[in-house]
Order: C-alpha cells, then structure tokens, then sequence
C-alpha cells in the first residue's frame, strides 16, 4: 500500500476512500485525501498489520545546536532505501524531539536523495545510532528508553559497550576465558607496574573509544620504558617518569591495559579480522567477516590508521569457520544476558603466533562495511529483522 507525506503541510494521508488507518505506536489516525499532482509530495510504499500502516523504523540520534547530526548517514540511507522496497518507512527521530504527539525529525526523500524535515508517530522501533556515549548517560536518552519500554517499543542496542566491561562479561564464560589477553583498568601505578613486569608488553587503550583512537603499545626494556602510538615514539628512564607524563591521560579518560598479543604475520605486517554478527531467528549468525591489515610498522590495522582491505577468502578454510561461529554465537548469548535485545555487533580477533584466536574488542554499533558484499548483506538482514521485531512480516 502506498502511503504520502506532505512536508509543507507536515501530514500523513492515503488513497483509499472510506477506509481509517493509523501509524506508529501511538496510533496517529492518517487521513484520507484524493490523489494530487504535486512535486513535493513523498509517497512510501509500507506493510499493513490489520489498520496500522507501517513500520515506522526510528533511527534515534542527537543533532547539536547548529543542527549537525553525527551519524553514518551512508548506513541511514541505505536503510531508506531498503524500507522503501520492501515497505516501510525509516526516519531520523534526534533526542529531545518528541512533542507528543508527533517527534519532530527527517525523512529521506528517495526522489531528491536529500534528507527533510517531518512530523513521525512514536516508532515501532528504536535503532540507536547515538553517536556520544555521555548522551546515552543522560536523563534525555534514559526517559526515551523508558518511554518505549512502557509502550512495548523493541529498542534495538541499548547502549556503547564499555572495553572493560566487555572483558569481565567474557571472562565469566568458560568457553572464551582462553580466548581473552588478560586484562586490567588502570587506577593506581602500583597495579600497572607489575601487569607490565609481567608482561613485558602491553596495549594501552581507551575503554571507550573506537577506531584506533588514544591507542598506544607499551614496552619494558632493560633500560627504560617505549610507549608507541600512532604518530610518535618516547623513551622513558624509569616508571616513575612513565606515570608521570601518562597520568593526567588516565585521570582524562578511563584506561585499559591489555596483554600483547604477538600476532600472525603477513609479509610482516600484522592483519586481523573484524566479524559481523546479526541476531537470525533467535541466533546470532555470521554475516560477513572483512580482513584489516595494518600499515608497516604500524600498531593497529584501523583504516582510517592506514589499513587495508584483504578478502577473506585469503585465510578462509573450515577449521577457521568453525570457530568464529562458535565465538560468535557465545559471544552473543552472554551480550543478551548483561544488555537485553542486542541485534548486531562487531568482533574483532586475532590469531597469535601459537595459532591461538583472541578477541581484541566487541562493538555494538559498527559502522559501514567497506566490502559491498557484506554492507549490502549487513541491510539486508537488519531489515528483515526490523520487520520481525515489528511483527510487519
């Protein structure tokens, strides 16, 4: 069925006379106008459930006060686009917004391929794309939270996933206790000093930062310490030197120390994999698996870091297949039992000199794929799923 918005008259209307539909799940009546010829007008072919039209798929996101959004607008087009084929209407619904009845936000126009402002029902479900971690600590983001639970509104990724937090989670599972480089948050210098005797090498990283960012290598030498990160390198006497420069960046910003993995090499260079994984009839399945291989001399295999793209297909074999599925599937299982519905996240492993697969980090908002193959996959199966969780099949 096709259903038409007007963007200057900010109204939802349909085509077919004598007959009452309503939209989202507060139940907006949509009225009934004769067809018109009129440039401006959007039309949206949508799914019926009895007389509610939809879905209506709420995007939920935060706009800063000179009305910038940050967002992969490349993934919230291509869900559009994907709503607009197989029925269903995707929407930009920012934090703050909702004026009861209608949340003020941004539609795609599939026409222009622009995006413009409308007026939206309360959705039929939440996909959180908030871009700041302090928002989603905000009584804003927990009020709308609570709102769609009291409605009964699927909200899809409640929430960042914390590095550390992650670790402690996993750890609880015996079958990825093997899989986890030791870990530990940096408080006091005492605690990091013997994880680095320990250790000999270790990962510094922020727990709540993505893509590379604040990471730094951390080596014990006989005659010193050498902290690499991704422009530059430092040479410190002693510990106490070490603590005293790098404490007011963990006093900033919540730290991690990790174990070195030493990792498997190609033409010396290190690469690792970074695995999708959407939940599929109440399983988390494998929906593609992309190869980063790090820059020369470089310590992460980050693209913005100056990685590359490898196919998979280089190191693709069953016993490896095998595994990452089973990683996986537990990985999700104990993700559901801490955070409620988790639909999709990212596994990034690695594979050590011994052989030995490790779990590096797990994120629950990835970001656009850079292999088309498994983007066009990745909005696929959200779709599909989006229409489960709506009951809009």
């Amino acid at each position: 069925m096709e259903l038409y918005y007007s963007p200057t008259n900010k109204t939802w209307f349909h085509h077919q006379k004598e007959v009452g539909y309503f939209i989202g799940s507060n139940q907006i009546p949509v009225s009934y106008r004769q067809a018109e010829n009129n440039e401006s007008i959007m039309n949206f072919h949508v799914r019926k459930k009895g007389k509610k039209l939809g879905p209506f798929i709420g995007i939920l996101v935060q706009e800063t006060p000179k009305g910038t959004i940050p967002l992969d607008f490349q993934l919230a087009e291509r869900l559009a686009k994907e709503a607009f084929s197989k029925g269903g209407v995707v929407c930009l619904l920012p934090l703050g917004k909702w004026k009861n009845p209608f949340w003020e936000g941004y539609l795609f126009d599939n026409r222009r391929k622009i995006w413009v402002k409308g007026l939206f029902p309360f959705p039929d479900l939440f996909y959180n794309r908030i871009a700041k971690r302090k928002t989603e600590e905000s009584p804003l983001f927990s009020d709308t939270f609570q709102a769609s639970q009291t409605k009964g509104v699927p909200f899809f990724n409640p929430k960042f996933f914390d590095k550390y937090e992650i670790y402690l989670l996993l750890k609880e599972s015996p079958e990825l206790l093997s899989y986890l480089p030791e870990t530990i948050f940096i408080k006091e210098k005492r605690e990091l000093q013997s994880f680095l005797h320990r250790h000999k090498t270790i990962y510094l990283k922020p727990a709540n930062h993505f893509k590379g960012s604040g990471v730094m290598v951390c080596k014990l030498l006989d005659k010193g310490i050498v902290v690499r990160n991704f422009q530059e390198k430092s040479f410190f006497s002693s510990f106490d030197s070490f603590w005293f420069t790098l404490k007011p960046t963990f006093q900033r910003f919540p730290y991690i120390a990790q174990k070195a993995i030493f990792p498997k090499k190609l033409k010396g260079r290190r690469y690792d994999f970074r695995v999708l994984a959407q939940l599929v009839q109440n399983r988390f399945k494998v929906t593609g698996i992309g190869v980063r291989w790090s820059a020369e001399h470089n310590i992460t295999t980050h693209i913005p870091r100056g990685g590359r793209l490898l196919p998979y297909e280089l190191f693709k074999n069953e016993n490896l297949d095998a595994q990452i599925y089973g990683l996986v599937q537990k990985t999700g299982e104990k993700l559901i039992e801490k955070y409620g519905f988790v639909g999709e996240f990212t596994i990034d492993l690695g594979i050590d000199k011994k052989g030995e697969m490790k779990i590096f980090e797990v994120n629950s908002k990835p970001m656009s794929f850079d292999e088309k193959e498994i983007d066009r996959a990745r909005i696929k199966h959200l779709y599909e799923l989006f229409l489960h969780m709506t009951n809009f099949l």
